[in-house]
């Protein structure tokens, strides 16, 4: 679901990345920010 989406705007991954930061802060709750870390790389990598 949502790596199809960030995967057809990567010219604008500064922006993703802003509203990957601010999904961050909602999940680290619940996650481990290395964990998101690691989902981030595998989407945009």
């Amino acid at each position: 679901m949502e790596d199809s989406i960030l995967a057809g705007s990567m010219p604008v991954v500064s922006e993703k990345f802003d509203v990957l930061a601010y999904l961050s802060l909602q999940i680290l709750p619940l996650q481990r920010p290395f964990t998101f870390f690691l989902f981030v790389l595998e989407v945009c990598g």
